[in-house]
């Protein structure tokens, strides 16, 4: 992301009311530079996601903004280790963040912290090595929106209804029935023909 980019995302995120927006942005960009020092004891990737989203940096003090920019680049650099968990959390924070601000009428498609969260999410799904671990078939559910609403790739109905199909029979195989049946009527409320849906259906409904 080049100077300009940032100075515009940043002059434009500043002035919102949400100063847990602002911060978040200025995280991810990699401005803030008070990290904290490493953990006494090793925190799992769940927990420093649940401590991320909790987080009140509106209330919280210099101690409470310092752990989050912590937990957050301890998060990233988890994930950029190619970490299967860390990747699936630090993919759907990025997400979210996308989401949000696509609210404020932003166009995130090409946003380059959108497109980073869509390749690091893509390439977890597509790495069978991790078929049967549930951020797989997770991570193929946030494809599917991803496309669906244009977030960090350009909208498309099909490939969205496709990456659901996919979440859907990778969940069935894990043995997740109910999680594979909602992944595929997400996947024909937007493709009602979609070739794999009439058979997934038979299968999951018998």
């Amino acid at each position: 992301m080049n100077v300009q980019t940032v100075m515009l995302y940043q002059s434009f995120l500043w002035f919102r009311p949400s100063l847990f927006l602002r911060l978040l942005f200025a995280a991810s960009i990699g401005l803030t530079s008070c990290i904290a020092t490493a953990q006494e004891k090793y925190i799992d990737s769940d927990e420093l996601l649940r401590r991320i989203v909790n987080t009140d940096l509106n209330n919280g003090d210099a101690a409470t903004k310092t752990r989050f920019e912590s937990d957050y680049h301890e998060l990233m650099t988890r994930s950029n280790a190619r970490e299967p968990l860390a990747m699936h959390n630090y993919g759907w924070y990025r997400f979210q963040f996308c989401v949000a601000v696509k609210n404020t009428g932003i166009s995130v498609d090409s946003l380059p912290m959108c497109t980073q969260a869509f390749a690091d999410l893509r390439a977890l799904a597509m790495n069978t090595e991790y078929a049967i671990v549930f951020v797989v078939p997770s991570a193929m559910s946030i494809l599917g929106e991803m496309y669906k609403d244009g977030i960090g790739t350009k909208a498309s109905r099909y490939l969205a209804s496709d990456w659901f199909i996919r979440s859907s029979q990778q969940r069935s195989s894990n043995g997740d029935r109910e999680g594979a049946i909602r992944a595929l009527e997400e996947a024909l409320s937007l493709v009602p023909d979609h070739p794999a849906g009439a058979d997934l259906r038979k299968k999951l409904l018998k």
